[in-house]
């Protein structure tokens, strides 16, 4: 089989729907080649595939492996800090974050996808975090505006969510739960003034 063979026929089973035996034909070229480009495209063939067959832990080391090849894939980074967030391993993304190159470092949908995973699970103070760099990288990110807000009520910090809280309103005036926003920013003004 010529250099690439593997690879080629692992595109045209995955276009004809045969994901599986994709998969095996990219893991095939890894086994056999020696071009360093061939088991790049392998890898990243890897990766994609094992995530829409939901292998995640295949997907996760194809993405180490592309990582480790050449660390400045901001690609590869994206899409391990991805599947960190979407199986709730806020520690590993946090890490990965860190790791990123500048360009996923300062993205700010990075940072709300993982403050929205940790604020799922209850971690208040990382998501507060995530929200807070998301605001920071894109103030008008109406939604981390809202979940900041919320975060710092949890925490206790009145000033800081009614910042937030009418930061939301200012880049959203029209939202559906203005009316509610409004009236909850009444209370923690009593509340925080009551701090004071």
């Amino acid at each position: 089989m010529f250099p690439g063979s593997h690879l080629l026929k692992g595109e045209v089973l995955k276009n004809q729907g045969q994901t599986e035996a994709a998969l095996a034909e990219y893991r095939k070229e890894l086994e056999i080649s020696d071009d360093p480009k061939l088991k790049r495209t392998a890898t990243v063939g890897v990766a994609v595939t094992c995530r829409e067959l939901g292998q995640d832990d295949c997907a996760e080391d194809a993405l180490q492996s592309l990582i480790e090849a050449d660390p400045s894939d901001a690609t590869a980074h994206a899409q391990l800090i991805d599947t960190y967030t979407r199986l709730g391993k806020i520690e590993e993304a946090q890490r990965a974050l860190e790791q990123a190159p500048a360009e996923i470092r300062n993205d700010p949908i990075v940072h709300f996808n993982l403050g929205a995973t940790a604020w799922q699970q209850g971690e208040t103070d990382t998501a507060a975090r995530a929200f807070a760099r998301t605001v920071e990288l894109d103030p008008k990110m109406v939604e981390a505006q809202r979940l900041l807000g919320y975060c710092k009520i949890g925490q206790g910090a009145f000033a800081e969510a009614i910042q937030a809280l009418e930061k939301y309103l200012e880049f959203a005036p029209g939202a559906a739960d203005a009316a509610e926003i409004e009236a909850l920013l009444e209370s923690l003004k009593e509340q925080a003034a009551g701090q004071n």
